[in-house]
Parts: structure tokens; C-alpha cells; sequence
């Protein structure tokens, strides 16, 4: 069984592969959608990271389809396509992809994550008891949520009806008609078991879909074989780099700094305009260089105040946060690759996909290896750039309990884990 993931930013293609690693699955992480995929070895499991989060949902749909065409016709046996859990990003266009690539009738969506404390009810999606749409998620400045139910959330991309499976009622993977099969999942101990009974019935299908949580039960699922091997790291400071605006993120970075953190403020504006130029950003990252010889945990966090929330164009009112926020992911990927070339050599935690996605193309990586979860949707990566090797803790705007940073911190003392 080959079984290929994909992701619509490299956090969550990082999270959702770092559940088969607890498997002793390692799985061959694919940054890189110019290149073809690989060839289907001993290697049972892929993570593609389509990088489709922001695009138009046009867009989003082609480069999805494309994707499910390219990999069953490369001998992949079966498609989970991860979604973001706040169901955040272009929900119904690649879901639709994926059922008319692969010319399925029927397409099991899993969108809860029970450790997350995020639940399906009724097909209405819950964080933490709270629909969606009207959690931190329903304001997000850059890509709020605007309904709970899920059915509501797909008819925005996608005319192809939703079906909700009540938890115990029984599943058939033959339909008359295409659908979106959306299973209700209220608690954490009814997850497992809902996997062990429909294991025969997705293992008959070339696709599923659903967030990172379903993900940890894919290898028992396909019975993807691995074994647990013994990683050691050396010890060293820790530089956190933040541009999120998530209301979690920054009570996250509070905590951090009455903890002991010491901050490193990057005004707006400069995030936005002035590190877009090599010689401002080349000095920038000595200042940062420089902070960081007398500070073994050190924050760089990107301000808000002067965000502009609205602006307006040609006599129409536009939001200016999705823009202004890929600019500053951009620039900022962009300073902590100039710091790192600079010699800085630290463990780094970067918070928000777009953020890490920048680093990753502007570092020129060759490959990143998800080594371990330190909480839920909090993973620990190995960054390969030409001989060197850096190690990347990710983490989503919206995740981790609010001490996590000092949790990262004395979790990376450790000198040796066990995958």
C-alpha cells in the first residue's frame, strides 16, 4: 500500500505526517511541486505540500487535480487529502478535486481532531464547545471562517452534496450518486474506534479526507509497516519567530516573555516594507545577531499596531490583511534565512505556515524530515540544507496550551527521544 497525503501548507503537511512517524512511519516529505513526484520505493508514505491555502479556489481545485492525476498514475494506492481543522482554506474546490481526479462516488471526510478538543456534531464543526464561526477562528483578520456547518463551508466551492454519518450508523462505500461523507465524531474515545470500523471500507477506496487527527490512524489503517528508531540533538538556545495575529499566538508570546523570554519587536511597517531590501534586512539580522549573544531564549514577534484593517480602491472597501499578511510571511522567512547564514545555530520554533513555507524556499532546503510531536499540531522537524541540519519546531497560529514555549524550550533539553 503507497499512500500519498496532501497538505495545503507545509505546517500542516508537517503535522499530519508527523502522525505516521508515531507509527515509525517516516514519511518523504515533498516540498517542492515543480518536481516530479518520486519514484514508489520501500518509502509507503508521501506528505505533498500543494501550497494551496491562499490561492483562488480555481486555482486551488487545478493544482489539486492535477495532483490526484499525476499520483494514480504514478501507482499510488490510496489519497488522503488533509484539511486544516478549522476548516480554514479551500474546503470545497479540493475536495471536489479529489473526487472527480480520482473518479470516486463517494469521499469519507474526517474533520475532527479530538485532542485538539475539535468536534463534529451534526456536521456543524466545535472548538473547544464553540461552532467555529464563532470562535477565534470566525475572527481571524486573514482568513476568518465565516460558517460552522460543513455542508455550508464545502456549498461555498462545490455544488456536490453532503452527507452526515451519525456516530455508530452504519457506511457503505458504494453510492448512487457523488457525495461528501461527513462523520460526526462528539468525543475523543469514540475516534478510535470509528477508524477500527470503517477499516475495511476506506481501505477499499483509492481517497479520504479529514484533518490531522484521522491521520494517526492511516498506518494501522493501510497497514504501513515502520520502526521506531533513537534521535539525539544537541543542546542549544532556542530563537521563537512569530508573525501571527491568531488572539491564541499572542497570549502564547505573553506568557513566554513573563516567563523569561526575551523579545526582539519588529514594527509593522518594517515587516512589511522595509525588510524587502537586502542591505535594511542584512542589518537587521546583525542587530538580531547581536541581542541574541546575551539572550538563550529569544523571541522575534512582528507588531500590529499599524495594520491597516481596511483600505479603500477605486470606491470599494478591501481587506488588506491577506496581502499585508504573505508580505510580512515573505520578508520574515527571509530575514531568518539571512540570520541563519549569518551563522546564527539555534533551535527554531516559527509560528504560522506561511511564515515557515517562506524560510523553507528562502534557506534552500533539501529536504525536511518530521521527527516527533511535541503537543498536538506542535512538530519537531530536521531542516536539511546542503551538509547542515537545523532543527524546526512548527506550530499553527491557532494551537498549543499557553505555557508552550517554555514546554518547547525544556522539551529540547532532552538529549535523546524515541520515535
Amino acid at each position: 500500500m503507497k499512500l500519498l497525503i496532501i497538505a495545503d501548507d507545509l505546517t500542516g503537511a508537517l503535522d499530519t505526517g508527523v502522525q505516521l512517524v508515531k507509527a515509525g512511519v517516516i514519511p518523504h516529505v515533498i516540498i517542492d511541486l515543480t518536481k516530479p513526484l518520486p519514484r514508489i520505493t520501500d518509502t509507503q508514505a508521501f506528505v505533498l505540500n500543494a501550497e494551496t491555502r491562499h490561492l483562488p479556489k480555481d486555482d486551488a481545485y487545478q493544482i489539486v487535480f492535477n495532483i490526484v492525476k499525476r499520483a494514480l498514475n504514478a501507482g499510488f494506492d490510496h489519497i488522503y487529502k488533509k484539511t486544516d481543522s478549522a476548516l480554514r482554506g479551500n474546503i470545497g474546490s479540493e475536495l471536489a478535486a479529489l473526487l472527480d481526479a480520482s473518479g470516486e462516488t463517494l469521499l469519507p471526510f474526517f474533520p475532527s481532531y479530538p485532542k485538539m478538543n475539535r468536534f463534529t456534531v451534526d456536521g456543524v464543526q466545535y472548538i473547544d464547545g464553540t461552532p467555529v464561526s464563532e470562535s477565534v477562528f470566525g475572527i481571524d483578520p486573514f482568513e476568518p471562517v465565516r460558517y460552522s456547518n460543513i455542508a455550508d463551508i464545502v456549498a461555498q466551492q462545490s455544488s456536490i452534496p453532503v452527507q452526515i454519518i451519525p456516530e455508530g450508523q452504519p457506511f457503505s462505500v458504494k453510492a448512487d450518486h457523488v457525495a461528501i461523507a461527513v462523520f460526526d465524531c462528539k468525543c475523543s474515545q469514540s475516534f478510535e474506534a470509528l477508524a477500527r470500523q470503517l477499516k475495511p471500507h476506506i481501505f477499499q477506496t483509492k481517497i479520504s479526507a479529514g484533518c490531522a487527527g484521522f491521520a494517526e490512524f492511516l498506518p494501522s489503517i493501510f497497514e504501513l509497516k515502520g520502526k521506531k528508531s533513537v534521535f539525539s540533538l544537541p543542546e542549544k538556545d532556542i530563537l521563537v519567530c512569530s508573525g501571527s495575529l491568531n488572539p491564541i499566538t499572542i497570549r502564547q508570546l505573553d506568557m513566554a516573555i513573563v516567563n523569561g523570554f526575551e523579545c526582539f519587536n519588529i514594527s509593522n511597517y518594517d515587516a512589511r516594507s522595509n525588510l524587502s531590501h537586502p542591505d535594511f534586512r542584512e542589518s537587521f539580522a546583525q542587530n538580531i545577531l547581536t541581542m541574541a549573544q546575551n539572550c538563550p531564549n529569544l523571541i522575534l514577534r512582528v507588531g500590529k499596531s499599524d495594520l491597516e484593517m481596511v483600505s479603500t480602491i477605486n470606491g470599494t472597501t478591501e481587506s488588506t490583511f491577506e496581502k499585508a499578511g504573505q508580505q510580512i510571511a515573505s520578508n520574515i522567512g527571509a530575514l531568518l534565512s539571512e540570520v541563519v547564514r549569518m551563522g546564527l545555530d539555534r533551535n527554531l520554533i516559527i509560528t504560522g505556515g506561511d511564515i515557515l513555507q517562506s524560510f523553507i524556499t528562502q534557506v534552500c532546503c533539501d529536504e525536511v524530515i518530521p521527527l516527533g510531536e511535541i503537543e498536538s499540531g506542535i512538530v519537531l522537524s530536521l531542516v536539511v540544507i546542503k551538509n547542515k541540519k537545523i532543527t524546526v519546531v512548527s506550530k499553527s497560529g491557532g494551537f498549543g496550551s499557553q505555557d508552550i514555549f517554555s514546554k518547547i524550550a525544556s522539551y529540547l533539553q532532552k538529549i535523546h527521544f524515541v520515535l
